[in-house]
C-alpha cells in the first residue's frame, strides 16, 4: 500500500486531505516521529542523519507539499523537505496553490498566497510542480492566521479556474497518470450568485430544467458544507449546528424516535444501550421518552479514531472488531435496544449484534434515530462504496441483522431536527 507524507502549514487542508488519502493509502504524521527536543539541540549534519533515519523508517514513497508562501518555512520543514527532495527513493509532488476562495458568512474571499523565497529555492530543486489557480475552501482565512495572506478582490466577470481538495486528492488516487489537478471554470460573479440562491434553489432549477445529474464543483462545495452528516455523526457534543447543541439536537432525534416503536417491542426492552460515541446522545433521549434505563455495555477504543472514512470493507471489518469491547455483566439474560446513529454499510451492527449475543444477549432490537439510508454518497463525503439497501430489502434487515426488529426514524424528523437546508440526498431519493 503507498504511503503518503503530507507537509503544509495549512492545518484545516491537511486535515481534509489526510481525511481521504486514508481511505485508501498508508498517511504519515512526520511530526509524530520526530523527537523535537533532541532535534533542536543537535548539529546541522546530525540533523541529516536523523531526519535521514525518521524518512527511511516512514517508508514514505510519495511526498505531497502545499507550501505556505506567505510566511518564512520553519527549519524543521525546510530541512525535511531539502532531504525529501534529494532522496531517490521518494517521489515529491508541490500543489502550488496561487490563490484560496473562502466562504464566510455566505460571502466570497480571495485570498492570495504571497511569494516567498525560502520556497521558491526548494521548488526548483522539485520537477513535479503543479498548479493550482483557485483552491476552495470554507473559512480558509480563520485557519492560517499565521500566514500573510491578503484579500484581493479581481474583476468578478473573469473565468477563474477553481479546484477542490478532493481534486488534490483525486490526482493521487490517479497515480500520476493526470498532468494537472482537474478544475472547473468560473467568475467570482457566478460563486457569488450560487451561494446567494444556496444549493437547494440550485437543486430545484436543475429539477426543472432536467439536468438533476449533472454536479459541478460548487453544488459538491455546498453539499458537503451542508452535509446532515455534520450533525449526525461528525460533530462534536458541544459544538453547535443552526444554533443548537448538537448534544441537544441527538437528544431530540432519540425522542422522536420512539414514537416508531410499537407497544410491544417498548415493552420487551430491558436497556438501551449505544453505540459509542456518537449514538449515546441519541439513546438518552430514546431512554428517557421510553422510561427505559440507559446502559453504556459497549465500550470503544478511542484511540483507534473512526471507522467511517475506511474504504476497504474487509479492513473496516476488521478495525470495528478490534475498537469495540461488549461488556457482558450488562448485557447477559438481557432484551436490549441498541441505537446507532444511522446503516450505511452494515458493517458496524454485524459486529455490533455478534458481540451482544456472544454476551448473552437474549433480544435484540435496532433503533435508529435517521432514515434509511438509500444510496451511496455522491459528494465525496464517505468514500465510495455500496449502501447496505443496494442488495438488501428494507424488509429483510431483521433477517439479514439476525435480530427481533429494525426500527427507523423519518426523513421529515431529521430535517425538522437539523433543519431543512441540509443535504439529505443519500437518505432522500428526492435530493
Amino acid at each position: 500500500m503507498k504511503r503518503i507524507l503530507i507537509i503544509t502549514p495549512f492545518s484545516k487542508l491537511k486535515k481534509r486531505l489526510n481525511q481521504i488519502i486514508k481511505r485508501r493509502y498508508i498517511t504519515i504524521d512526520y511530526l509524530n516521529n520526530i523527537d523535537l527536543e533532541k532535534f533542536n539541540y543537535i548539529s546541522k549534519d546530525d540533523k541529516l542523519i536523523y531526519l535521514n533515519k525518521i524518512i527511511a523508517k516512514s517508508k514514505a514513497d510519495l511526498l505531497i507539499w502545499l507550501p505556505a508562501n506567505g510566511s518564512k518555512t520553519n527549519f524543521l520543514t525546510r530541512d525535511l523537505l531539502s532531504y525529501c527532495l534529494e532522496y531517490t527513493n521518494i517521489r515529491c509532488v508541490v500543489f502550488d496553490i496561487k490563490h484560496f476562495i473562502s466562504i464566510e458568512k455566505d460571502k466570497v474571499l480571495v485570498l492570495k498566497n504571497e511569494k516567498s523565497r525560502d520556497d521558491d529555492l526548494l521548488k526548483e530543486k522539485c520537477n513535479n510542480i503543479l498548479n493550482i489557480q483557485y483552491l476552495m475552501d470554507s473559512d480558509i482565512s480563520n485557519s492560517y492566521s499565521e500566514v500573510s495572506l491578503k484579500s484581493q478582490i479581481s474583476d468578478y466577470d473573469i473565468q477563474i479556474s477553481v479546484s477542490l481538495i478532493d481534486d488534490i486528492a483525486e490526482y493521487i488516487f490517479c497515480d500520476e497518470s493526470n498532468i494537472e489537478v482537474p478544475f472547473q471554470s468560473y467568475t467570482l460573479r457566478q460563486i457569488d450568485q450560487f451561494l446567494d440562491k444556496g444549493f437547494i434553489s440550485i437543486l430545484s432549477e436543475r429539477k426543472a430544467n432536467g439536468v438533476l445529474e449533472k454536479h459541478d464543483r460548487l453544488e459538491i462545495f455546498m453539499r458537503q458544507n451542508a452535509c446532515c452528516l455534520q450533525p449526525v455523526y461528525k460533530l462534536k457534543a458541544r459544538e453547535r449546528w443552526g444554533g443548537k447543541e448538537i448534544s441537544s439536537i441527538r437528544i431530540e432525534m432519540g425522542v422522536k424516535l420512539s414514537k416508531y416503536l410499537s407497544s410491544s417491542s417498548v415493552n420487551e426492552l430491558d436497556i438501551v444501550v449505544p453505540v459509542p460515541e456518537t449514538a449515546k446522545y441519541y439513546a438518552k433521549g430514546l431512554a428517557r421518552a421510553l422510561g427505559k434505563p440507559y446502559v453504556e455495555a459497549i465500550i470503544a477504543n478511542k484511540s483507534m479514531g473512526r471507522s467511517l472514512q475506511i474504504e476497504n470493507p474487509d479492513q473496516r471489518n476488521i478495525f470495528i472488531r478490534k475498537k469495540l469491547t461488549v461488556l457482558e455483566e450488562l448485557v447477559k439474560n438481557k432484551n436490549v435496544g441498541i441505537v446507532d446513529e444511522a446503516v450505511f454499510t452494515g458493517a458496524t451492527l454485524r459486529v455490533v449484534v455478534d458481540k451482544l449475543k456472544d454476551a448473552g444477549a437474549k433480544r435484540i432490537h435496532i433503533l435508529l434515530p435517521t432514515p434509511p439510508n438509500l444510496r451511496a454518497c455522491e459528494y465525496n463525503v464517505l468514500p465510495k462504496r455500496n449502501v447496505l439497501l443496494d442488495y438488501v430489502r428494507r424488509d429483510d434487515l431483521k433477517d439479514y441483522f439476525d435480530v427481533d426488529d429494525v426500527t427507523f426514524s423519518s426523513i421529515d424528523d431529521l430535517t425538522e431536527s437539523i433543519g431543512s437546508e441540509v443535504c439529505v440526498a443519500c437518505f432522500d431519493h428526492h435530493s
